[in-house]
């Protein structure tokens, strides 16, 4: 795999053969030497809902997780639903996730959040081994060309300044 624009990412050698830099990966032209799948097998070894990795293609959208992924958006920054509900709505309308589970809380508040689904990718969003989030601000987010967009950016942000200006996490 082409992994020499990963110096964020311990446990990967380069490859020499590989040109891409980090600073270039971005590019839509720059990533002619390495496969996209590679790319996502890297970062998105298990896509977000609504994504797939297609050999040859790189990531892919499954167009019936996508529509409920622009459906929990539009409920979410169109009505007054909450996570609760809007998770409610799509098990009775018989959803699954993408482990056939049930639509719970978190995993509207974590698709809301995404910014994948608006074409960014993210890093460092959560310690690896203890998964608990870090703070925002060491976050890395990057639009990237090889995303493609589920929701518009505009949609996206009208979703999440409302759950910025409208959600309080439990303290204990």
């Amino acid at each position: 795999p082409c992994t020499s624009f990963l110096p964020l990412t311990a446990g990967y050698s380069p490859d020499t053969s590989c040109s891409v830099s980090f600073d270039s990966f971005f590019s839509p032209y720059s990533v002619s030497s390495c496969m996209q799948e590679d790319v996502f097998l890297l970062f998105q070894s298990s896509p977000a809902f609504g994504y797939k990795v297609e050999k040859g293609q790189g990531l892919v959208i499954v167009e019936d997780q996508a529509n409920i992924v622009r459906m929990i958006f539009n409920l979410y920054a169109n009505t007054m639903m909450g996570f609760y509900e809007i998770a409610r709505h799509l098990n009775r309308l018989g959803y699954k996730t993408k482990k056939g589970g049930a639509f719970e809380t978190r995993t509207i508040r974590y698709i809301i959040q995404n910014p994948i689904y608006k074409g960014y990718l993210r890093w460092n969003y959560a310690n690896g081994t203890t998964r608990v989030v870090n703070d925002e601000s060491e976050w890395i987010i990057v639009k990237s060309p090889l995303v493609p967009i589920i929701v518009s950016e505009e949609l996206w942000d009208r979703a999440n300044e409302r759950l910025k200006n409208e959600y309080r996490p439990k303290t204990v």
